[in-house]
């Protein structure tokens, strides 16, 4: 299998650097007038710093492990989904891969846990600013010959880990700051008897699409990603007629989408499927749903009485 390099973007410590300058030249005044007076810029950009990398900017990953049902969690997530929660393009991409990706708002977080029933385990952890790529998921795969689709395409693996990396940080945009986060699947050999063997050994880790998936995630919302298979679509039925009716709730249901012919075969999961689902296949197992929480300061909000536009000639200002 050819191997190849992490992927290389502009470093985020540059975007990183630009939020810093847009505080320390406006944004570190507060709201005392006095704030700020006398201070020179670098003074004024180490507090932006401290600022931006305080305990509450950035990204929380959480993970619930429950059952394997994939309905069961269509039918917790999807009524709570708010917009869309990439663009068009991003959202095809991930759906290739096995990922779905939706966004809902951060007040529907316990309820679309308990609709989820009994959860198997439940894990958090703090990221913040990711300026240098680290795992937030990971699925080890022992037996070795098995094979994953990423992008289309059969990649077969040897026994090791699959891994999503990821990097993310704060950065500001004409609607208020958002949390840019880039995600990748890599792959980790298991070596051979614990160390490596000569030197036409391929290396111990291996980026499985170097193209990372872009996401920018609105601080008043949280991203949950789950893995479904390519094709298949969650529809909602209309709660006043047929089975829904009884209850009042949408009624949510898998559907293939048309198009496919020849006898049911058992393909190799996708990416998105081996690294999100446990052992087992069908209803068997557990499955991961992850849940990317964005932390934005109010700080670096924009003020909400700020005019939005500029005021006519002979008007005060």
């Amino acid at each position: 299998m050819k191997t190849r390099r992490r992927p290389h973007r502009p470093p985020p410590r540059l975007a990183m650097l630009g939020a810093i300058g847009v505080l320390a030249l406006g944004a570190c005044s507060g709201t005392d007038s006095t704030d700020g007076v006398g201070m020179s810029l670098g003074d004024r950009a180490s507090i932006a710093f401290d600022r931006m990398v305080s305990a509450d900017n950035g990204l929380e990953v959480r993970r619930w492990t429950v059952g394997a049902d994939p309905l069961v969690v269509a039918a917790a997530v999807l009524p709570a989904a708010s917009g869309e929660a990439t663009d068009e393009a991003m959202q095809a991409r991930l759906d290739r891969n096995g990922f779905r990706l939706l966004r809902v708002p951060l007040d529907s977080l316990e309820s679309i846990r308990a609709a989820l029933g009994s959860i198997i385990s439940t894990s958090s952890a703090w990221h913040g600013q990711i300026l240098d790529w680290r795992e937030i998921a990971t699925r080890p795969m022992e037996l070795g010959g098995q094979a994953v689709f990423v992008n289309g395409r059969a990649v077969r693996l040897e026994p090791g880990t699959l891994r999503l990396i990821a990097r993310a940080w704060t950065t500001p945009t004409l609607d208020g700051p958002v949390l840019y986060v880039e995600l990748v699947p890599e792959y980790a050999v298991t070596p051979v008897g614990g160390r490596a063997r000569g030197r036409n050994r391929a290396p111990a880790t291996i980026v499985l699409d170097p193209d990372p998936m872009i996401i920018e995630l609105d601080p008043a919302y949280a991203y949950l990603l789950v893995c479904e298979t390519p094709g298949v679509r969650w529809r909602t039925d209309d709660p006043t007629t047929g089975a829904a009716a009884a209850t009042g709730a949408p009624a949510v249901r898998r559907e293939v989408e048309s198009g496919a012919v020849g006898p049911d075969v058992d393909v190799p999961r996708t990416v998105g499927e081996a690294l999100l689902l446990g052992r087992g296949r069908g209803d068997t197992g557990s499955r991961d749903v992850l849940i990317l929480v964005p932390r934005v300061p109010a700080f670096l909000e924009p003020p909400t009485d700020t005019p939005t536009d500029p005021p006519v000639a002979g008007e005060d200002a």
